[in-house]
């Protein structure tokens, strides 16, 4: 099916945080969807989750569980996510929050490719070894291959 990468602002200066979303039918025919959300710096991912949908209970209704629909609530759950997060860091510092729900902007694989090789690589892996969604482990795994970039004051 599908997945989306996001750019999210969590602090006006500084590096953004990423939001994965995957959507898909899993061999058993089941409806999940799957959401991480990636703080640059971190030692772990600081939300993964996976969401299942009861493909029964959509037949009778007047909303269509598709890929739109299962992308759509994965990236709202994980904006709530983000949005405790940075609730809870930013307490202190009030200027620094951004004023409501971080904005998002759908972005490429490249935005991943960046944070691996500034040296972010822990939670790109954490990712590649949680998602059932194998066409972002496929996506994922070459990234996995690139050396860091070092970086000298001058």
């Amino acid at each position: 099916m599908a997945h989306r990468i996001y750019a999210a602002e969590i602090q006006r200066l500084g590096p953004v945080g990423v939001i994965v979303t995957t959507a898909y039918f899993n061999a058993g025919g089941y409806a999940r969807a799957e959401f991480f959300v990636l703080i640059p710096g971190e030692e772990a991912l600081r939300a993964k989750d996976r969401l299942s949908f009861d493909v029964k209970s959509f037949h009778d209704s007047p909303i269509e569980l598709n890929e739109d629909f299962m992308l759509d609530e994965a990236l709202l759950q994980a904006k709530v996510c983000l949005s405790t997060y940075l609730e809870e860091r930013y307490a202190n510092t009030p200027h620094l929050i951004p004023p409501s729900s971080p904005p998002t902007l759908e972005r490429d694989l490249n935005l991943l490719v960046h944070m691996w090789v500034r040296g972010d690589s822990t939670l790109i892996q954490e990712m590649y070894r949680t998602t059932e969604y194998e066409p972002l482990q496929d996506a994922l795994r070459p990234i996995q291959g690139l050396p860091s970039i070092r970086r000298d004051s001058l």
